[in-house]
């Protein structure tokens, strides 16, 4: 790859999936991808596993409400990056945990 990290700017040395591997192990969305050097991405996997949609999140949850919070989440951390850029209001926005509506 000879783009820069969507999350620190460093070199990126592979695709981070935004939403990742559903319960049968393929991607939720193949082709939603940024540029990620491999700390981020493991940053990212331990974000979403310390929020509770890691692998074991299929157990207790559907796959639709882990992908979309994964999304979230993801879009969360590109904004922080770019807080001027097209994701920055993620980054502006509380996370609501309580499942629905507005965190506001």
């Amino acid at each position: 790859m000879n783009e820069s990290c969507a999350y620190c700017g460093g070199p990126a040395t592979e695709p981070d999936h935004l939403t990742g591997r559903g319960p049968d192990g393929r991607y939720f969305d193949p082709s939603l991808v940024v540029p990620s050097c491999r700390a981020c991405n493991l940053r990212g996997w331990a974000l979403w596993c310390a929020t509770g949609v890691g692998l074991n999140a299929f157990e207790h949850r559907s796959p639709h409400e882990v992908r979309m919070e994964r999304l979230g989440l993801s879009l969360t951390r590109l904004g922080v990056r770019q807080p001027s850029g097209p994701f920055g209001h993620f980054a502006r926005r509380p996370i609501s945990r309580s499942g629905g509506g507005d965190a506001r």
